[in-house]
């Protein structure tokens, strides 16, 4: 087939028929793979595409973009994997000016096909998803549908819990390398009595301070250039047009708070402006920091398994990482530009995700752990040779000379029946 055939033909690969395929291969899965995951996770993220501004795609928007190119137009993907080596179940292309809580409300349905489909086989099974996720009608669906579940909340809207001191957490040491620090209550949310851990992370402290210290010394600097060499001179020699300037450089929420300003004007005609860290506001984000709030509904689980479990997420993290790596899948740049097509594309490359992480998990079954990299850098080091003899019709096939690790995954993967 050649190429033209195959995106002439994309028009019977709709949204209907990707789901019908998706459900097939979950079947297969259990009976031929024995996949019984204990845990379920689901996420968003996207994908900035060069389309030309007048490009009719509905599925190219502008939106909040999460590798910060506000510049450009974005699709959106949800995917669905197991949390044991990220094997993609369910997956949905969606327009990139919808947020993950709308999104999450049309993917629920498939969310629960699923999760009923593993409860057959599975003793315990739970859905875990991020707090941009918590959508009210979502969860009572869950609810109804006994899906047992962990999620987190946002600490904007639970400032109480970050205020909480570190003293009365409970120490919570898994290796030299994984020590937290917990907090367990129970808390009515989204109309039901939840169990809530907010749990403190060192790594993560170390990783948010490093954050705030940045975009605090970024904001610095703007505001030393202004103090310095813009004031009093061209555009900003007048009052108003100062006040406007550095309401512009202090309008995120996040920054407004943790400078203080003023903006004096002298007898003379001259402004005198200065900037200053809010100590006591500081120091309160820095309390705040590395902490996470989580909470589920399943209520036999400790503090322990409800943050493994959650810490599980970054899986279908990697899934995103390597559909969108150029040296792996290659989701991006984007070679088709009408949204049906766009739509087959992201199919295709989920479905490469999926065998790729198939492949991981037999080799890894057949005590062969390696990384997905490790193990294509490999196999694609593996060449086929045609020996070809004068006056002789037929050829002969052979393998390139090959290392221990090639020979072991040429043996394992019975690679010699396709010569």
């Amino acid at each position: 087939m050649s190429g033209q055939n195959f995106w002439n033909n994309t028009k019977y690969l709709d949204e209907t028929a990707i789901e019908n395929i998706e459900n097939d291969l979950i079947k297969i899965f259990i009976a031929k793979f024995n996949i019984y995951p204990e845990n379920i996770l689901f996420d968003e993220s996207n994908f900035s595409v060069f389309f030309d501004a007048i490009n009719p795609s509905k599925l190219a928007q502008y939106g909040h973009s999460k590798s910060k190119r506000y510049d450009l137009r974005q699709i959106n993907l949800a995917l669905l994997v197991t949390k044991e080596f990220g094997i993609p179940l369910k997956h949905h292309t969606y327009p990139g000016n919808i947020n993950d809580k709308t999104e999450i409300k049309t993917i629920s349905k498939r969310i629960i096909e699923t999760y009923k489909e593993f409860s057959k086989v599975c003793n315990k099974l739970t859905l875990v998803f991020d707090k941009g996720n918590n959508q009210s009608g979502t969860i009572k669906e869950f609810d109804q549908d006994n899906i047992l579940f962990v999620g987190a909340l946002k600490p904007s809207e639970n400032k109480e819990l970050l205020s909480v001191p570190l003293k009365e957490f409970t120490d919570l040491n898994l290796s030299e390398k994984r020590k937290y620090k917990v907090y367990t209550l129970k808390k009515t949310l989204f109309g039901k009595e939840r169990t809530v851990v907010v749990y403190y992370s060192p790594v993560l402290y170390k990783k948010q301070f490093y954050a705030l210290e940045k975009q605090i010394a970024k904001k610095a600097k703007e505001l030393c250039e202004f103090k310095f060499n813009q004031i009093n001179r061209g555009r900003f020699k007048t009052y108003e047009s100062c006040q406007k300037k550095i309401a512009r450089l202090l309008k995120n929420k996040f920054i407004e708070k943790l400078f203080g300003h003023s903006l004096i004007a002298g007898k003379d005609g001259i402004l005198h402006f200065e900037y200053w860290i809010d100590q006591d506001e500081y120091e309160k984000r820095i309390s705040q920091l590395g902490r996470n709030i989580l909470f589920t509904n399943c209520s036999g689980l400790s503090a322990l398994e409800i943050v493994e479990i959650y810490n599980g997420k970054n899986d279908v993290e990697e899934d995103f990482k390597k559909l969108k790596d150029d040296r792996s899948i290659s989701a991006n740049p984007m070679f088709c530009w009408t949204d049906p097509k766009i739509m087959v594309h992201l199919f295709c490359c989920v479905m490469a995700l999926m065998l790729i992480r198939l492949l991981q998990r037999e080799l890894s079954l057949k005590n062969i752990p390696m990384s997905s990299a490790q193990f294509i850098n490999q196999l694609k080091k593996i060449k086929e040779s045609h020996l070809v003899y004068p006056g002789n019709l037929k050829t002969e096939k052979i393998i390139s000379e090959c290392n221990k690790k090639q020979l072991q995954l040429f043996k394992v993967l019975e690679l010699d029946k396709y010569l």
